[in-house]
């Protein structure tokens, strides 16, 4: 075992032009450890205490440091500490994480994982939402190629997302190239009727592509449902109508009857348990029903969505617990289950590649994650070589 030497915090940009935080941990033998954690846009509500990075930075520096300077590397003692420090209401996610993630890589924190990558990508295609921007109530639209070579996956992927811009700009909804820089998926440039209507140019993309909707490519919708909830009402306002949760859950079955759906994220608000109960009831045999900000990688709230059967997996992201020791809880939970993980970036990303080495080793059904984006891109080619290694 080493022990730590010196930590040192400070700010980064993120993809999207805003800040996030960065640690360095230099170890007695003189090898440096960097970690930087991802934000988001439109974070869960359960997910971990948060803090401003100014307050993270001086946490780190006068409470955590002190803690770790001069002793061994050791992930589930340094975890302990840190989620103590949460719990207390000391700190925030924004100084425990990177901290936990530097620990994790100097302890080779893989080793206590499976050492197999995903099955498939599952792709962000078409935004909508506060994302799109553009009139659509869903958040996204997505598309899983059906084969398990992620290589030959990608290039699908970026075939798919080529026809998808064509045909919106045949129809003469042209792309918005000002946010694309931001996320890299489709945006169309002005609002569409309706998501039958983005789904619809996602069958022709594929079709035009030489490919079957169903077969060689099935469609995905991560519904994001918190955000078009009325909280007054009580009500999901979509497509200028007002949907009870009944209605919503029709709704899905309508469109997976139409369409080759075959996974649904956050389809209702995140603190519905009936009604989640409810959709995946009614959808579960041929439809994945994932939980993001309903479970927000938080290993407790997974256990209550499999006693309640109230999906049938969860995505997995860095950025919303408080240490990689809950994560990987998460991801035993899940295992032990046969509760289906998928793991993602978020939308505002660094350059750490993290999530790309948890998704190497965790054994998650899919990765979801966007066709271009260079940040994103270190982490697909980290899992594309992993499989051919």
């Amino acid at each position: 075992m080493v022990k730590i030497k010196k930590i040192n915090s400070y700010q980064i940009p993120d993809s999207r032009g805003g800040k996030t935080i960065e640690c360095a941990i230099t170890l007695e033998n003189n090898t440096n450890i960097r970690a930087s954690i991802p934000g988001s846009t439109s974070p869960s509500p359960h997910e971990a205490p948060s803090m401003s990075l100014d307050d993270a930075i001086k946490a780190i520096q006068s409470t955590i440091a002190p803690l770790f300077i001069n002793r061994y590397v050791d992930l589930d003692l340094a975890d302990k500490e840190l989620s103590s420090l949460i719990n207390s209401g000391i700190v925030g996610k924004q100084a425990t994480l990177p901290i936990s993630i530097a620990i994790a890589r100097a302890e080779n924190f893989k080793k206590k994982l499976f050492n197999t990558g995903p099955k498939q990508f599952l792709f962000y295609m078409i935004s909508g939402g506060t994302h799109g921007k553009n009139g659509l109530s869903f958040h996204e639209i997505l598309l899983m190629p059906m084969i398990t070579d992620l290589s030959r996956s990608l290039r699908i992927g970026l075939k798919l997302q080529e026809k998808i811009i064509k045909i919106l700009e045949s129809y003469g909804y042209a792309t918005d190239k000002t946010n694309v820089p931001c996320w890299h998926d489709v945006r169309p440039g002005k609002p569409l009727p309706n998501e039958q209507v983005a789904l619809d140019i996602a069958i022709q993309a594929i079709e035009s592509s030489g490919l079957e909707p169903g077969r060689d490519v099935e469609i995905g919708l991560d519904v994001t449902a918190l955000q078009f909830y009325d909280t007054d009402s009580g009500l999901y306002k979509i497509q200028n109508k007002l949907l009870s949760t009944e209605d919503l859950i029709s709704f899905y079955e309508e469109l997976a009857l139409r369409y080759p759906i075959t996974f649904i994220e956050d389809g209702l608000r995140p603190d519905d348990w009936t009604g989640w109960r409810a959709l995946t009831d009614r959808l579960s045999k041929t439809v994945q029903i994932i939980g993001d900000d309903l479970f927000a990688s938080n290993s407790e709230l997974i256990k209550t969505g499999i006693k309640k059967s109230a999906a049938t997996g969860t995505i997995i992201r860095a950025g919303q617990t408080a240490t990689v020791s809950d994560l990987l809880k998460s991801i035993k939970i899940c295992h032990e289950n046969n509760f289906d993980i998928i793991t993602s970036p978020r939308s505002r990303e660094t350059n750490d590649t993290f999530i790309g080495e948890l998704t190497a080793t965790c054994s998650p059904r899919q990765f979801k994650t966007i066709v271009c984006h260079c940040d994103n891109h270190m982490k697909k080619n980290n899992l594309i070589i992993n499989q051919n290694s």
